[in-house]
């Protein structure tokens, strides 16, 4: 009756049935069981990283020398695709600064020949 089961069902099970009805709950309660300590240890993680970040922005207060941990380096195989992405950006925005740059030399070295 517990596992939700009439009587009436239960008495026209053979006893392998029945045998199975215990096994199979059992397996059931065993993986509850494993995903309530898989829930637990993230959340320890979780808490362990929120921290270890406020430890570190505190510590930013007190001291110039204090960094804060970028999110990709606390969980880096979590952030794996958004890193990379990261870095093509600033790569791509440093590339557009240097292409920039290049351009307003070249600009004001030829305007310096025409003036000659």
């Amino acid at each position: 009756m517990d596992l939700g089961y009439t009587p009436s069902f239960f008495w026209d099970l053979s006893l392998q049935e029945v045998y199975d009805l215990i096994e199979s709950n059992q397996r059931v309660k065993e993986r509850e069981a494993e995903k309530e300590i898989y829930e637990l240890k993230t959340k320890l993680i979780s808490n362990s990283v929120l921290a270890r970040q406020v430890a570190e922005n505190v510590a930013c207060i007190f001291s110039k020398d204090a960094k804060v941990t970028d999110i990709y380096d606390l969980m880096p195989e979590l952030f794996k695709e958004e890193r990379e992405e990261a870095q093509r950006k600033i790569a791509e925005n440093q590339w557009q600064l240097h292409k920039a740059r290049f351009m307003a030399y070249s600009e004001e070295y030829n305007n310096r020949r025409k003036e000659e």
